[in-house]
């Protein structure tokens, strides 16, 4: 049954995990709200950026942002199960808008897709998303 409703994803680049950025509290400015988040800590931060590690290869390949490939992978999923995904990735800068619009006009190969879903299906980031949950992704 169609329901036409959308599915907008909460912080689709992770809070800044995805586009690579910044992956340690060590990174970020002293008053940068990610600093109390788990996922930032240093002992989470390094199994993190490993799980980053073929997406900046996908990006580097493409000539594009992490970020982008992020977005990208969103897309080509909304694509695949007919869903409409409206991704609100948050940004303070212009330049970081254009890019997350320019995001669409990528095309991932099937190999790429694949590459990535095994990311998607490995063990999640480590560290919950933010300070107000004790555990979980």
């Amino acid at each position: 049954m169609e329901l036409g409703i959308a599915f907008v994803p909460y912080a689709p680049l992770g809070r800044g995990v995805l586009t690579g950025a910044a992956t340690t509290t060590a990174e970020l400015d002293a008053t940068d709200e990610r600093q109390i988040h788990p996922r930032f800590a240093p002992e989470n931060a390094r199994h993190n950026a490993a799980l980053l590690a073929p997406v900046r290869r996908l990006a580097e390949a493409h000539g594009v942002t992490p970020a982008q490939v992020a977005l990208a992978w969103l897309s080509a999923r909304s694509r695949l199960h007919g869903l409409t995904v409206v991704p609100v990735p948050g940004t303070k800068r212009r330049s970081r808008l254009r890019e997350n619009i320019a995001a669409i006009d990528i095309d991932l190969t099937d190999g790429e897709l694949s590459t990535l879903e095994g990311i998607s299906g490995q063990a999640r980031a480590t560290g919950c998303r933010n300070s107000h949950r004790n555990s979980g992704p």
